[in-house]
């Protein structure tokens, strides 16, 4: 499958392996273009690594895709994120940092996501509160570094077209938060509930769900409810925040 980069001009550039060049964004540029998230990483671009089913094409060049995992990977670090035509759409870029200790810190990295993958499908299984369309997402510079603090994020508007219930829209959990999250989205002016989600582990984000109706044109003014919960048990109940925002119909 091929996803087309967009190649405007960006934060910095990327050379591969084969010396062809790639706009990418900084952390920090991706932080300044979505502080409260709302994009959504479609793969990974790992350097000297260009073999796979998916790849980006930009300018007559193309290069391979791996699946996105959340995880860098031991000895890799995140060099930048290369923008799609897709909407609010990115492939991060991955390097590796030098070292003499590769070989190891790969096999490392291996065991890791096994390791990781069988935790999480574990938890799926014994976790029924935790909502199986969430996925592993990360802002990087949006993290919660103080785990006394509760980190939420900031919600001014959600687009769904007109007659139509599928959002694509971000609703995450900041890494480092020490609780779960549950969205309830409401309509103000009638206190009618038009989504609600099961819990979201740190990290992880539902980047698409379904309205429980459709609506015509216009903007309705909404309340979004965050629900925290404790990460154990997933029924202890934390504080609550709860945001006004807009829903745009389009």
């Amino acid at each position: 499958m091929e996803h087309l980069a967009k190649g405007n001009p960006a934060d910095k550039e990327y050379i591969d392996i084969n010396k062809r060049r790639w706009n990418l964004i900084t952390g920090k540029g991706m932080l300044e273009r979505y502080p409260s998230g709302g994009f959504k990483i479609i793969g990974d671009l790992i350097h000297r690594h260009n073999k796979g089913d998916e790849y980006i094409a930009q300018d007559g060049q193309t290069h391979a895709i791996q699946e996105y995992s959340g995880q860098t990977g031991k000895g890799r670090y995140v060099c930048g994120y290369i923008e799609l035509e897709e909407k609010d759409c990115f492939v991060r870029v991955l390097r590796r940092k030098r070292s003499p200790l590769l070989g190891l810190l790969a096999l490392l990295a291996f065991l890791a996501a096994i390791f990781f993958a069988g935790l999480w499908l574990g938890q799926k299984e014994e976790k029924p509160y935790l909502d199986e369309t969430a996925i592993a997402y990360n802002i990087e510079g949006f993290e919660n570094k103080d785990p006394e603090q509760l980190m939420l994020p900031g919600i001014e508007e959600i687009r769904v077209a007109e007659n139509e219930t599928k959002v694509e829209y971000a609703l995450f959990n900041p890494k480092g938060n020490m609780c779960n999250i549950q969205y309830i989205i409401k309509l103000t002016d009638s206190g009618e509930t038009i989504y609600s989600s099961k819990q979201v582990s740190p990290g992880y984000a539902i980047t698409e769900f379904d309205l429980n109706r459709t609506f015509e044109k216009g903007e309705y003014p909404i309340t979004v409810e965050m629900r925290t919960y404790d990460i154990g048990d997933g029924e202890t109940k934390y504080n609550s925040g709860v945001m006004d925002a807009k829903l745009i119909v389009e």
